[in-house]
């Protein structure tokens, strides 16, 4: 969905949405929306697994679904660029952007432009501990919104209230 897209579930026949791109029929009277007033989003209908798997390949592990402690180190060890870039790097590890990358160095007390490889091990699990803790914190509060972010429920976001930084 990149930066501003979003997915509504909407029922059928209801006004289309604002920067809705695509429309999809679902069960129960529903339909399946996809707006994004940047148009970063983009949607791929794929044949099979195999193209499920192929594609989920191209992300790192998310740090809430099997990413160990080793690993993460292991992540940062083999980078000399700067922290923040490695965290928001989404072949390194799925799920950490820019708001929530920021709120977890914050947490760990650790500057953004420190390279990677440099954290000592204290370091990397602090940063460890705190990326979890604010996805987990974004996900409580159903993300960020600016002026257009919805979840599928029309809802907006409550974390803008919650940011560290």
């Amino acid at each position: 969905m990149k930066l501003t897209g979003r997915l509504l579930v909407r029922e059928k026949g209801t006004p289309p949405d604002s920067w809705q791109h695509i429309c999809l029929s679902l069960s129960g009277g529903k339909e399946l929306r996809f707006a994004d007033s940047r148009k970063f989003g983009w949607l791929k209908l794929l044949k099979d697994k195999a193209e499920l798997e192929k594609l989920l390949a191209l992300f790192g592990p998310e740090p809430l679904d099997g990413l160990s402690p080793k690993e993460f180190q292991t992540i940062l060890a083999s980078s000399s660029r700067p922290v923040k870039i490695v965290l928001m790097d989404q072949a390194k590890i799925a799920g950490v952007g820019n708001i929530y990358a920021s709120d977890a160095l914050f947490l760990a007390k650790i500057h953004p432009g420190r390279a990677a490889n440099q954290l000592k091990a204290e370091e990397v699990q602090r940063l460890f501990e705190a990326v979890k803790k604010v996805l987990r914190a974004g996900i409580k509060y159903r993300g960020a919104s600016d002026q257009y972010y919805l979840d599928a429920l029309g809802h907006k976001g409550l974390y803008q209230e919650h940011f560290l930084v």
